[in-house]
């Protein structure tokens, strides 16, 4: 079968555990609060499987987004690995879905990030992969955010962002 069910078992304990414990998703005054979000589909043993992490001011925008975006070949991210999978989950009629991950996250883009390393360091862990055996579609072979998933010292949105400043002034040294 295709990629779609390469993802194995044991996401839905494993959300309903980190989704209490989540990140401190501060409110501040005057900014516009984001969720942030998981596309997943459900598969041949019953379980949640993640394949990408965005975030968004309005769920249900986004999710008639991502559905039409898939298919309108003329959309910058047509080719993107999370298009391709949703049409590939599509045609084996293998439904997906969208599902909050956290709420009232100030929009940055370190609170994302947190969760895809999440996410993609879980799905490694249970060895489900998507395209060119990378843990999630948000993710291309040798960007800074495999680097990341392969740093295991950062977890957190503090961290992420420590992470991404030493990367930026390292790259205006060089």
């Amino acid at each position: 079968r295709t990629s779609a069910t390469v993802c194995l078992r044991g996401y839905i304990g494993w959300l309903s555990h980190t989704s209490a414990t989540a990140g401190s998703g501060s409110v501040e005054k005057g900014l516009k609060m984001h969720k942030i979000y998981g596309l997943a589909f459900i598969d041949q043993y019953d379980t949640a499987c993640i394949f990408y992490v965005g975030h968004t001011t309005d769920i249900d925008r986004r999710f008639r987004e991502h559905a039409v975006n898939a298919y309108n070949k003329n959309h910058a991210e047509y080719d993107t690995y999370k298009y391709q999978f949703i049409r590939s989950l599509d045609e084996l009629n293998i439904p997906w879905s969208i599902s909050v991950l956290e709420e009232q996250v100030t929009h940055d883009d370190d609170s994302e990030y947190e969760w895809i390393l999440r996410i993609a360091r879980d799905n490694e862990d249970k060895s489900r992969q998507f395209y060119h055996g990378l843990p999630l579609t948000n993710m291309r072979a040798g960007d800074f955010v495999e680097e990341m998933v392969r740093d295991r010292s950062i977890s957190t949105r503090q961290e992420v962002g420590a992470w991404r400043e030493r990367r930026r002034q390292q790259r205006e040294i060089s």
